[in-house]
């Protein structure tokens, strides 16, 4: 009688997870992250490239120069 005690007092202290809530929480923290990155994304092409501006820079300044 003591070992069934024992093993049932053992089986309500290691109560598994909920498989579903803890898939549920893996994929909301994976849509987080994607949609971060979405939104770096987004902003990141929103703003001009730096090598785009340095080359258009360049490339106004020699237009310039042959003016004068």
């Amino acid at each position: 009688m003591q070992y069934q005690e024992v093993q049932a007092s053992l089986d309500d202290f290691f109560v598994p997870e909920n498989s579903d809530a803890v898939r549920m929480a893996e994929m909301q923290e994976r849509i987080d992250e994607l949609e971060a990155q979405n939104a770096m994304a987004a902003q990141q092409a929103e703003q001009p490239d730096q090598m785009e501006l340095l080359e258009r820079s360049y490339q106004l300044a020699a237009h310039y120069s042959w003016l004068k």
